[in-house]
């Protein structure tokens, strides 16, 4: 999803003033959510399918999305991606410690063979 200006859906609406505005095309927050609302909002009456993006009953059957009811979702993305980004720094950081010591053993096996080199000299 791609947040837009709506300078044109103001404009088509008659709205249109000075204030810059921007959302999302309800179609593209439609496509994001899982297949099983598509319908419910397809057939839905206004006030009795999906709280987040309605049909109006005009001629157009014209969406609404209701931004107030995307703050919950996106709160609970968030908090999702926040755990993953954990989850992975955790993984990075195990990561390393486990490079570091393969690194350290290293060493000291150099360190030890210059040592058996210079002595057999």
């Amino acid at each position: 999803m791609t947040p837009a200006d709506d300078e044109s859906s103001q404009v088509a609406h008659g709205q249109a003033d000075e204030t810059e505005r921007y959302g999302f095309i309800a179609q593209d927050l439609e496509q994001a959510l899982p297949a099983s609302l598509h319908d419910t909002i397809e057939r839905s009456e206004p006030e009795h399918g999906l709280a987040l993006i309605e049909r109006q009953n005009d001629e157009d059957r014209t969406y609404r999305v209701s931004y107030g009811e995307l703050t919950a979702p996106m709160v609970k993305a968030i908090q999702q991606q926040q755990q993953e980004i954990e989850a992975v720094r955790r993984a990075l950081e195990d990561q390393v410690a486990i490079l570091k010591a393969e690194n350290d053993a290293l060493r000291h096996s150099i360190a030890a063979l210059r040592e058996q080199v210079t002595a057999a000299r």
